[in-house]
């Protein structure tokens, strides 16, 4: 048992045969501390805590400047932290405790109740959620900067790789993917629906109230509009897009042969391969523009 003695300048201390330490101040100028025994209480650790191991207690202990790199065993509660935290782990709960400076790369079992202010995140900076910490895969994590990602994706985190572009979230079978973001324009509308694949459902209206802005469609090969010219009054149109309910619109743009518009329909449709155009007049050349809508 160690009680309110004074360790200065010391590089390397080690207490493997004391079960207890309460009221000492460890390091000051010096580096290292092993073995700290059972139960630590009302404890100060000046300069580099590193490297420590604690296989029980650790309460109302206060630990500046630099404290990193050491196993703070079963529980770590009512602490004081006033530098630099990082690389430390807790095997159990970590809770009530007061950090006021960088806190960084900390694995905890449970994780609660504490008070994180800091002053500069460190480039590798985690930090556990309520009810979890980043050393136990069961609880989430929200990882705020990042060298690298997570070796092993947690359900429920949130992770930022440094110097990259991008912000992941892992959901419930701890598959990493990558967040959208809709920056502009916004959708401010409650009735917008979730977008899923390629589609995006709404059960509302969807309304354009910017005058000169206008709905651009892709054509192509199997789209959904596009031109055709008539040969002989008739045009085959292939595309995979034309169903059986397919509401198909018909416009001319130019007359071809003939001096004046006439009427033109659908005349055959193949569902999932084509539909023809026929015109009135069986000279028409006309081109003819299409769209394809589909009722909801």
């Amino acid at each position: 048992m160690l009680i309110d003695n004074t360790f200065p300048n010391q590089d390397f201390l080690t207490f493997q045969d004391y079960a207890n330490t309460f009221g000492n101040t460890f390091g000051i100028g010096g580096k290292y501390v092993s073995n700290l025994g059972e139960s630590n209480y009302n404890n100060v650790f000046f300069s580099i805590c590193r490297s420590n191991i604690s296989h029980g207690l650790l309460r109302n202990n206060t630990f500046v400047n630099r404290t990193y790199r050491n196993d703070f065993g079963v529980e770590f509660i009512n602490n004081i932290i006033l530098d630099l935290f990082k690389y430390n782990r807790i095997l159990d709960h970590f809770y009530n405790n007061t950090i006021t400076s960088n806190w960084g790369h900390v694995t905890v079992g449970m994780d609660f109740g504490n008070f994180v202010f800091p002053i500069d995140i460190p480039e590798d900076a985690l930090v556990g959620s309520s009810g979890g910490g980043s050393g136990d895969s069961n609880h989430p994590a929200i990882v705020i900067w990042q060298d690298g990602l997570l070796l092993t994706p947690m359900p429920g985190s949130i992770e930022y790789m440094s110097g990259g572009t991008n912000f992941y979230g892992t959901d419930g079978t701890s598959t990493r993917k990558t967040f959208a973001w809709l920056e502009s324009p916004a959708f401010t509308t409650p009735d917008i629906g979730v977008a899923t694949g390629t589609s995006l459902s709404v059960t509302g209206d969807i309304k354009n109230n910017t005058e000169g802005g206008g709905l651009y469609i892709k054509e192509g090969v199997n789209a959904t509009m596009g031109v055709a010219t008539l040969v002989g009054g008739t045009v085959t149109v292939s595309t995979t897009k034309v169903t059986a309910n397919s509401r198909i619109f018909l416009t001319p743009q130019s007359m071809g042969t003939i001096l004046r518009p006439v009427g033109v329909g659908v005349t055959a449709r193949v569902v999932g391969t084509s539909f023809t155009i026929t015109s009135q007049d069986a000279t028409d050349t006309s081109v003819i523009a299409w769209q394809i809508v589909e009722p909801s």
